[in-house]
């Protein structure tokens, strides 16, 4: 039902209140398009299992509920655009399937930004005996090019070459050092050298920090 500014006039009846009112609050509760600015739908939209968007409206964002797959009530919104965000699911920011975005945050009173060149972007654990065994990794990869020569791929591109790495030599009881070089945009390279200053083989842990 459609948004009506005017009614209840100062003339209208008691008896009469119902049938004005009633159309407004619906317009509200589904935040019908000719509620503007103020849209905002206060009730869950779909009892279903799969929720349903309400219309984007081009002068104003819309917040509201609905179901999730999951069918449990969460914050949603919805832009001029159409772009849905996904605000809460089962008590956590973001959505179980949708990411939740951000460009900075602080925290508590610091008045210091932080971002994604702040936190630990890309990093593998590895062994080796014989060949390369990845224990773990996160949006990078690892290629022996010779003995003690190792050369690492990430997976995102970065903006520079100027990111840190860190790392150290999963060593066995043997001497290891790790000396980085050769950093581009997307790749770097390592060479594991013993306490002589020979290429040795050996396993360990990387992490990359920046560039973005």
């Amino acid at each position: 039902m459609a948004w009506d500014k005017t009614q209840p006039t100062n003339t209208t009846k008691i008896r009469n209140l119902g049938v004005v009112i009633r159309p407004n609050w619906d317009a509200i509760e589904t935040a019908d398009s000719t509620f503007q600015p103020e849209a905002l739908n206060l009730t869950d939209r779909d009892a279903a299992a799969l929720a349903s968007n309400p219309t984007a409206i081009s002068t104003a964002y819309i917040p509201f509920c609905k179901q999730d797959a999951s069918g449990n009530p969460e914050l949603f919104g919805i832009d001029p655009s159409s772009n849905v965000i996904q605000f809460t699911e089962t008590g956590l920011i973001g959505g179980a399937t949708q990411d939740f975005k951000m460009r900075n945050f602080r925290f508590d009173t610091s008045t210091l930004n932080y971002n994604r060149n702040n936190i630990v972007s890309s990093w593998i654990k590895w062994t080796y005996s014989g060949g390369i065994v990845i224990n773990s990794s996160f949006r990078m990869t690892v290629a022996r090019t010779s003995e003690g020569v190792y050369r690492f791929t990430l997976s995102d591109t970065r903006a520079n070459a100027n990111y840190i790495i860190t790392g150290n030599a999963d060593t066995g009881g043997n001497s290891r050092c790790f000396k980085f070089g050769s950093q581009t945009t997307s790749q770097f390279t390592l060479n594991i050298q013993n306490g002589s200053g020979s290429l040795r083989d050996s396993g360990g842990y990387v992490q990359v920090v920046g560039g973005f």
